[in-house]
Formats: C-alpha cells, sequence, structure tokens
C-alpha cells in the first residue's frame, strides 16, 4: 500500500503507509484536541476526532446535505420543521437512539460550561423543540430559517441518557463516550494521541480500520518525517516546504482536493507572469492586469452586490 498524504494550502492533501498492516490505520493530525467532548468548543482539531465517535441530524457531505440521523426533512410552515429520523439506530451501549437524544442533545450543546468556542450559534433560531413520536422531531424557530438543515449539520448529537449524568470530563476519561458513530473509544491521551476501535453494530457502511490510532503531531516537518519513517500511515496539513519533495517520493501517494472556505481574496500585486491570469487561449499574460487600478475598479463594478444580498 502506498503512503498518503492529506495537506491544506488552498486545498488538501491525504495519505497512507506501507508501514499499515490490513486492520489498523495511524493518523498524524495537526490541529490539537481542547476535549473528546462532542460538542465543548467548535474546534477543527475537535470535530475531526468527533466525527469517529458521534453523528450528525443532517451529513453535509461534498457541499451537499444528505441523510444522517435524520432520513428525511421537510418545512412544515414558515417556522416549523418536521425531521423523520433513522430506524434501528443504537448507542453503543445497546439503548435505541430516538428523538429526545436530539431535544437534549441541542439544549446542552448552547451552554456547555467552560466552552470558549460554542456552538450555540447553530441554534440561535430554535424556539421549541418535541417529540411528536421516538422517530419524529418537529422544531420550530423564532424566524423563518431555510438554513435550519444546515445548521443542525454542524452539530454532533449526544445520548440523553448517559449525557446528563456527565460532564466534559467524563467525556475525557472515557466514561461517556457512548457515542452511534462508525468507531468505538479505547483510550485518549491529552496532547498526544486517540485510540478508537470499529463499532460493527454501526447502523451505517462498516468502517474500514479495526483500529485507529489518531496522533497529534502539531509540527508539520515532524509530521512529515513520521510519515517518511512508516510512523504513521496518514498526515494533513502538508508544509509547503515539503510538498514536492513527497510528491517525488516513490511510496507517497498526494491527494489535493478543492476546498470550501476563503479566509481572504485580493487581488495579486505580483508583476510576474501569474498562472491563474491568462489571455483567452490560457497563455499566461506578459504583464499582469491587475496592476492597473482601472482594471481593479472595473472589476469591483462587476460584482452583482444585490445578488449576493438575495
Amino acid at each position: 500500500m502506498k503512503r498518503l498524504i492529506l495537506s491544506t494550502l488552498t486545498a488538501a492533501i491525504l495519505g497512507a503507509s506501507a508501514a499499515a498492516s490490513a486492520d489498523n490505520l495511524s493518523i498524524g493530525f495537526a490541529d490539537p484536541l481542547s476535549s473528546l467532548d462532542p460538542q465543548l468548543n467548535n474546534h477543527a482539531g475537535d470535530r475531526s476526532v468527533a466525527l469517529h465517535f458521534w453523528d450528525l441530524l443532517i451529513e453535509n457531505k461534498w457541499n451537499k446535505l444528505q441523510p444522517g440521523l435524520a432520513v428525511s426533512w421537510k418545512p412544515l410552515d414558515s417556522t416549523t420543521w418536521e425531521f423523520k429520523l433513522r430506524e434501528g439506530v443504537k448507542w453503543q451501549d445497546g439503548t435505541p437512539f430516538t428523538a429526545d437524544d436530539l431535544i437534549y442533545s441541542y439544549t446542552r450543546a448552547r451552554a456547555v460550561p467552560g466552552s470558549v468556542a460554542t456552538y450555540a450559534g447553530y441554534l440561535r433560531t430554535i424556539d421549541t423543540m418535541t417529540a411528536k413520536d421516538p422517530l419524529t422531531l418537529i422544531v420550530k424557530t423564532k424566524a423563518p430559517n431555510p438554513d435550519l438543515p444546515l445548521n443542525l449539520a454542524s452539530v454532533h448529537v449526544v445520548s440523553k441518557h448517559v449525557g446528563e449524568k456527565s460532564t466534559t470530563e467524563d467525556y475525557n476519561s472515557g466514561k461517556a463516550m457512548i457515542g452511534t458513530g462508525p468507531y468505538k473509544f479505547v483510550s485518549y491521551t491529552p496532547g498526544d494521541r486517540v485510540i478508537m476501535e470499529r463499532n460493527d453494530g454501526y447502523w451505517g457502511e462498516k468502517a474500514t480500520w479495526d483500529k485507529v490510532n489518531y496522533r497529534y503531531i502539531n509540527n508539520a516537518a515532524a509530521r512529515t518525517a513520521a510519515l517518511l519513517a512508516g510512523d504513521v500511515d496518514v498526515i494533513d496539513k502538508v508544509s509547503v516546504s515539503d510538498l514536492a519533495k513527497l510528491q517525488k517520493a516513490a511510496n507517497i501517494s498526494v491527494y489535493p482536493y478543492d476546498g470550501l472556505r476563503v479566509m481572504i481574496l485580493q487581488p495579486s500585486f505580483n508583476p510576474a507572469p501569474n498562472q491563474y491570469i491568462t489571455d483567452n487561449n490560457g497563455k499566461p499574460l506578459d504583464k499582469n492586469p491587475l496592476l492597473d487600478v482601472r482594471v481593479r475598479q472595473a472589476l469591483n463594478l462587476a460584482i452583482n452586490r444585490k445578488a449576493i444580498t438575495d
């Protein structure tokens, strides 16, 4: 098996190693983990780990909403939504998943003690939640919110029967790590790694790996070194300075993909030819036209602000 890599520039890159057995996978990831409590902090590292243990009501994959714990959803009127839930889903202790778990989860996520990056913003328009029956959730909003399904695709669902008697420390210790996700908790070493094993009772597609070793390696050079040495099978956020070397390595595969997030967008003021600034035949221009203020003004005038607002 080739080693794979996941790097983020304007894109990202993923990879897996020859050192991986057929049953186990070791991942070197860059983002720190503040807690195993999936509702404590809306941090990249926390979310990346949480998706292995916990499910979402609705999945947002490939920029498209898809069924998760809900198989369908629809508005009943301008401020009322109905969510039909998946049958046969069980928590990893065998307890059936119901609409009451969602009501508990979304109530808890609004005010988790100690949160510094709350999920409450995704839930701010919710007025009331009721369980019409064990597999039907009715949500009323304070005002029309067509984005409610998208909002709920960002908040992981925890169980009521475990969660209501647990604290964030119980999640970190593993005591409350009873999810519905594709993997089960094995151990957590803060600042180092999370070990997980496949949940054979998972309602969805069977997970590929028997065990996963999810290691925190914050230094980009150290992640690259670990991959090249075969200590890990997959890394993310590859350093720009390491990219060319990894692309040339015979046992490494680099997979870039387009991102959906824009942090900053500005014209290039580099006078040198730019591969993205071309003529109609795709040939790079000898001079960067964005250096001309009139060109930038023309682009500014061409923005359809009304369409964006609408």
